[in-house]
């Protein structure tokens, strides 16, 4: 019919990772820390696959915990 659709999924799972930092005693610095989230965030998302969204949760210390949303400006801007 000539006419542009979008297609959405409506059941996505995130890709979902957790990092125990603690767990093995690391004794990371703050540039450390950085220095690695910078790298979980320095990624590219292809269009055509699924999802365009990614949790990680890193655990620190016992009770300290970063939790990392990355995604797309496509299903977020607006």
């Amino acid at each position: 019919n000539g006419q542009v659709e979008q297609l959405t999924e409506l059941h996505i799972k995130p890709k979902f990772e957790y990092i125990d930092l603690a767990k093995d005693n690391f004794n990371l610095h703050f540039k450390d820390i950085t220095n690695f989230i910078y790298k979980k965030l320095d990624i590219q998302f292809n269009l055509a696959d699924c999802p365009l969204w990614q949790v990680c949760l890193i655990r620190q210390e016992e009770n300290q915990y970063i939790l990392l949303l990355t995604l797309h400006h496509i299903i977020s801007d607006g």
